[in-house]
């Protein structure tokens, strides 16, 4: 790994710089959000916090909100699941305007509370050169630090040197269940 690889501070894809981006993150003082092992038992109920037990012959779980019948949601493949009721996470993203960071397959994702029920979820990775970008409440923009460039919520770049969009990716909260659709 050479010098440049982890200039100016910022952490970049791949690159571990002696640590990994979400320690990094971490150490930063940004939120890294724990992913849950929710899912929807084969009656349509979505568990969470423990997982809820389901009856044998497709009985209801003892725990969690309704669900779409005969879906399953978190535990597909494509979907991360943030349990907004765990302490870290209601810490993390307990109010509008607060954000933290979670891991899906190949990608590092911001996840920020822009409304009542309401989140984004965008790479964390700026399109220029792999830094992570940060969300900026005042601003209500995702900005990264290495070289001043700047998102929009939707993932459009607003002011370069990137001249990528950002990937964005669909949310739905079920409940106290945040899932990402990765």
């Amino acid at each position: 790994m050479s010098e440049d690889d982890c200039q100016g501070g910022c952490s970049r894809r791949g690159v571990m710089c002696g640590l990994s981006a979400l320690s990094l993150l971490s150490i930063a003082g940004l939120s890294e959000l724990v992913a849950c092992d929710t899912g929807i038992g084969s009656s349509g109920t979505l568990s969470t916090g423990d997982g809820g037990a389901t009856g044998g012959d497709g009985g209801t779980g003892d725990t969690g909100d309704t669900g779409d019948t005969g879906s399953s949601v978190c535990d597909q493949s494509n979907t991360v699941c943030i349990d907004l009721s765990d302490p870290s996470n209601a810490n993390a993203l307990g109010n509008v305007g607060d954000s933290g960071f979670v891991s899906v397959p190949g990608d590092t994702v911001i996840v920020v509370h822009v409304a009542d029920q309401s989140y984004d979820a965008l790479s964390a990775i700026c399109t220029h050169a792999g830094c992570e970008v940060q969300y900026r409440s005042g601003r209500q923009d995702l900005y990264c630090a290495c070289h001043a460039s700047s998102f929009a919520m939707d993932g459009t770049v607003e002011g370069g040197p990137a001249n990528r969009p950002l990937k964005v990716y669909q949310t739905e909260v079920r409940g106290s269940t945040l899932i990402i659709y990765t």
